[in-house]
């Protein structure tokens, strides 16, 4: 069974008030598919980078990042050089996010439902 992290920024973007519910949902989607999931809000600006590696090193296999482009852009820097998987999960910023796959108030459930198979690992 895999062990997930799963971080995310609790405090940025314009849907604060719905963060903790779409961290449930992913959550939620990932155990139903055999995924063994922990919820991770960073800390600080830029300290997902020292929590992944510490994730790493506590035996994690997966780490997800669920968020936008910094969130992502931090967990990236801590899984530099590590064996372990990558997931990315977008989370919406408001209803005209670029992306059109991010316009959906569904849309962390849609990204949690196509990422639950990874097998890949990128070194």
């Amino acid at each position: 069974m895999r062990h997930a992290a799963l971080f995310y920024n609790p405090i940025s973007g314009r849907r604060k008030k719905h963060r903790l519910r779409d961290i449930e949902t992913v959550q939620s989607i990932l155990q139903g598919a055999g995924i063994e999931v922990e919820a991770a809000p960073t800390r600080a600006a830029s300290d997902a980078a020292a929590q992944v590696r510490l994730a790493i090193r506590d035996g994690f296999d997966t780490i997800i990042a669920c968020g936008g482009d910094g969130t992502i852009h931090d967990v990236l820097q801590g899984l530099a050089g590590k064996d372990a998987a990558l997931g990315i999960i977008a989370l919406p910023r408001s209803p005209v996010a670029a992306d059109p796959a991010t316009r959906s108030p569904r849309s962390s459930e849609c990204h949690a439902q196509t990422n639950r198979g990874w097998t890949n690992r990128v070194s």
